[in-house]
């Protein structure tokens, strides 16, 4: 190790070769799956799902927009939250690892 300092070689770690660059891909490969597992989900799941994670509306504001009350969108968003789990689990099956 100290001869290759001398010569001025650098040793090669997994996180030198692009790991950043692959790491940001299996975000975005994960981003692109948990979008299609939300198209999945009932319609008022993934229409208070998107709104809530993805436009950033907080709940009263999805309750108002929803037309519902604020315990139900409590409710639907235990049990959005729930099914999207079981979905994207099944979606991602052994590469949850990755």
């Amino acid at each position: 190790m100290a001869r290759r300092k001398r010569k001025g070689e650098v040793e090669l770690k997994p996180n030198h070769i692009g790991s950043t660059n692959v790491d940001e891909a299996i975000k975005s490969d994960r981003a692109e799956i948990i979008r299609r597992c939300v198209n999945l989900l009932p319609e008022k799941y993934a229409a208070i799902i998107t709104m809530y994670y993805l436009e950033e509306l907080s709940y009263e504001e999805i309750a108002k927009a929803m037309e519902i009350p604020l315990g139900t969108l409590k409710t639907w968003m235990f049990r959005a939250r729930k099914d999207l789990r079981k979905i994207v689990e099944s979606e991602l099956g052994d590469h949850q690892n990755v």
